[in-house]
């Protein structure tokens, strides 16, 4: 499963979908449209998808706010966030 939140406009606290999809299947599950990228939100969505029978194995998210809140299975940080954080280990922005 994936799950991530996709903010519309240049303001990024203006409007914004958190999607849940299936990457086995290749469909969406679950969708909500919301007004900022929250921890509760995947919280209440993830409850959703269980008590509607879905059997979760592993999550790959983006690492932030929802990475916290799902503890019910295996979570990864999805690979292109991933790349980020290996270039800020390598390349540090502070200089000593």
């Amino acid at each position: 499963m994936l799950c991530d939140t996709t903010f519309y406009g240049k303001r990024k606290d203006k409007l914004a979908t958190v999607v849940f999809c299936d990457t086995i299947e290749n469909e969406v599950l679950l969708w909500r449209h919301v007004d900022s990228e929250k921890s509760k939100y995947y919280k209440e969505m993830l409850q959703q998808l269980l008590s509607l029978g879905y059997t979760v194995n592993a999550v790959t998210i983006d690492g932030k706010r929802g990475l916290n809140t799902v503890k019910v299975c295996p979570i990864q940080m999805c690979h292109f966030h991933q790349k980020i954080v290996d270039r800020y280990i390598v390349n540090p922005r502070v200089f000593c």
